[in-house]
């Protein structure tokens, strides 16, 4: 291990302790005014120190990794081949070390040991994001190499920064390669319901427009000798805006060759399940507010004065379980006749079962093989989805479900691939953890509720709602 770098580790750890200590002694109670200053100007001062030493430690490091570069020999990396099953070809050239099989089943890579065993690989390569796992960093980023498997840093990454204390982020971010990429997507449309059904948008750039159609044309009777009344159909822009969003985690600090399918996994399936609940919720609830990242969702789009007519009230059924096929249907019939639109339910699985599947199971003619088989998860002929960020215990005045065609009024705009990246939180080093980040740039845009065709016999629109009353 190169001593210049453990040495300024070592420093840097000894200001975070005496930081510490100078902040506590400036909060504990008691401490007069004047010793306040002085304690907090210590802790300034101790800032400055250690801004300077991690500078030289990120000096060092890039050192000691050109050596170790330098001195390794050069193995010429495997090609990645580009091919519509969306996994590396090169997996079925690599064996994976029997001390590194999983004896459980795996979920984000079922039935794919070695895609599991090269993302393990990687992520080791990746996340040792301390000095003294830096031999081992290096170890495991050539291995990765050699399966086809590069780092490549994303410059915008400055790691969780905001909320790290101590042993600042060493490795940056690095953008995942597609073993893990397509694996993220793959789980994200499974554990995620936005992303399923919303129309999802590439974006090239972190602003970017995509086109809504606003009116359409209108045909006219023509009397002899005159010309047709003008009527052309009309396109509007729904503006994107990429945001980050992050979702951070923890895992042992220890990693090695036993683990590697297990850090793979349990990785992989985190930040992906992470990134659907967070899209969901935005997409779903948000209110405009930090919360969701300014986005506003399909129920507060439904309470907005404008879209009123989207909303159907079941009046004096105030509970989930007073709803009757009667509020359903009537949501149904005021919804507009689009031609091949994939209409769905969508509300919490506790609401389904209180309400539709109650009703199904309700209705005559039921034998006890249909009442074993339980409610079943479509509903006066449309598919019922679960919505785990919906309201399970709705309450009067509020939205219980959503009927809607999500790819006609929902827009995800999906800016770049996904980072990774570690650093250390708080206490994380003593309790040999390290916590695990992972970003991507989003944009969700609830944009059309109401029908822009605005047809007076159905004047609901592509989202419509289910308001207890």
């Amino acid at each position: 291990m190169n001593e210049l770098v453990t040495k300024l580790a070592a420093q840097i750890e000894d200001i975070n302790a005496k930081q510490s200590a100078a902040l506590a002694a400036a909060e504990a109670d008691g401490v007069s005014d004047d010793d306040r200053t002085k304690h907090l100007a210590e802790f300034d001062k101790l800032q400055g120190q250690k801004e300077k030493a991690q500078s030289s430690l990120k000096r060092a490091e890039l050192l000691h990794r050109d050596q170790l570069a330098a001195d390794a020999p050069r193995i010429n990396p495997v090609v990645q081949e580009v091919f519509a099953g969306g996994h590396d070809p090169v997996a079925d050239r690599i064996t994976v070390p029997a001390r590194a099989r999983r004896h459980g089943p795996l979920v984000a890579y079922k039935g794919r040991e070695k895609d599991a065993y090269m993302a393990g690989v990687w992520l080791a390569g990746a996340l040792c994001a301390h000095p003294s796992d830096f031999e081992r960093a290096m170890a495991y980023r050539q291995k990765a190499r050699q399966m086809g498997l590069d780092f490549i840093e994303d410059p915008a990454a400055a790691g969780p920064q905001a909320n790290l204390t101590g042993l600042s982020n060493q490795q940056g971010g690095f953008f995942v390669p597609d073993v893990i990429e397509t694996t993220v997507i793959e789980l994200a449309l499974q554990y995620g319901v936005l992303r399923q059904f919303a129309e999802v948008v590439p974006m090239t750039s972190d602003s970017q427009t995509s086109p809504r159609w606003s009116t359409a044309m209108k045909a006219y009777w023509i009397a002899r000798g005159q010309k047709p009344t003008s009527s052309d159909p009309a396109w509007n822009a729904v503006q994107l805006i990429a945001q980050d969003m992050g979702a951070m985690t923890k895992i042992g600090r220890q990693l090695n060759e036993d683990a590697i399918i297990d850090l793979g996994e349990k990785v992989t399936v985190n930040v992906a399940r992470a990134f659907s609940l967070a899209e969901d919720d935005a997409g779903f609830n948000g209110d405009g507010t930090s919360t969701y990242g300014g986005r506003v969702g399909v129920i507060t789009r439904l309470g907005e004065t404008a879209n009123a007519a989207s909303v159907v009230t079941a009046t004096g059924h105030a509970t989930v379980p007073a709803l009757t096929n009667a509020d359903f249907l009537a949501v149904t019939g005021a919804a507009p006749n689009y031609k091949g639109a994939d209409w769905r339910w969508y509300c919490h699985k506790q609401v389904w079962a209180q309400s539709m599947a109650a009703l199904q199971l309700a209705g005559g003619g039921n034998r006890v093989e249909t009442i074993a088989a339980g409610g079943q998860m479509a509903y006066l002929g449309y598919p019922v989805e679960f919505v785990n960020v919906m309201p399970k215990t709705p309450g009067t005045g509020t939205i219980a479900v959503v009927f809607a065609d999500l790819r006609m009024s929902v827009k995800v705009g999906d800016r770049r691939g996904r980072t990774i990246q570690a650093g250390y939180e708080n206490d994380d080093f003593t309790r040999q953890l390290m916590t695990i980040l992972g970003t991507q740039r989003v944009d969700i845009n609830v944009h059309t509720v109401i029908d822009p065709l605005g047809d007076a016999n159905a004047p609901g629109g592509p989202i419509m709602g289910l308001k207890l009353g």
